[in-house]
């Protein structure tokens, strides 16, 4: 096979090496791929804002087509969208751990066609760090609904409190009232 010498690194490598380049003697590039990657690396570095700002302006003028495209992607490569699900699994665990909360609070809400709003991570994250509601326990903490879901509430940072994993499955869709009113009379009897 035919080899090449980078005049970068100035390395021979087979023409594989090489992108291909209608213009060059040969058909290929004077620089690897690995040379012609480093450089378009430190390029983009250098000018990162440049790319941002350009990125946003095609997207905002082609968003519906954008958007069609990364679906039809994705639907065309399904093992590239796994793998990449699995390694920011791997590498957030605790951003996903919430996402899928989150989620699955969403789904609820609009299963009983309640109002959904937006949660960031940030706002989950910052009522797991909190103590229960109730007794204070800093045990696993369980997102709560205020007004539950079952009876017209909406998941939103208004209606959401830390409560234990004890508590919030004692709770259940109750009101907090109802709930309080009912630990009481399972006390005293």
């Amino acid at each position: 096979m035919k080899s090449k010498t980078c005049r970068v690194c100035g390395e021979s490598h087979d023409l594989s090496f090489y992108h291909r380049d209608s213009r060059a003697k040969d058909g290929h590039r004077n620089e690897c791929k690995n040379c012609s990657k480093k450089k378009g690396r430190e390029y983009y570095l250098a000018n990162r804002e440049k790319y941002k700002a350009e990125t946003k302006r095609r997207y905002r003028e082609n968003r519906q087509a954008a958007i069609e495209y990364a679906r039809q992607w994705r639907q065309k490569n399904p093992e590239k969208v796994k793998e990449y699900h699995e390694r920011y699994r791997e590498r957030y665990p605790e951003k996903e751990r919430l996402r899928h909360i989150d989620k699955q609070l969403r789904r609820n809400a609009l299963k009983k066609n309640n109002g959904v709003f937006k949660v960031r991570a940030k706002d989950l994250s910052k009522i797991y760090s909190m103590p229960c509601t109730c007794c204070g326990s800093r045990g696993k903490i369980h997102v709560d609904h205020v007004i539950p879901i079952a009876k017209g509430g909406v998941h939103g940072v208004g209606n959401l409190q830390p409560l234990c994993e004890s508590c919030n499955t004692s709770k259940a869709d109750k009101y907090m009232i109802e709930w309080k009113k009912y630990k009481q009379d399972y006390a005293s009897s």
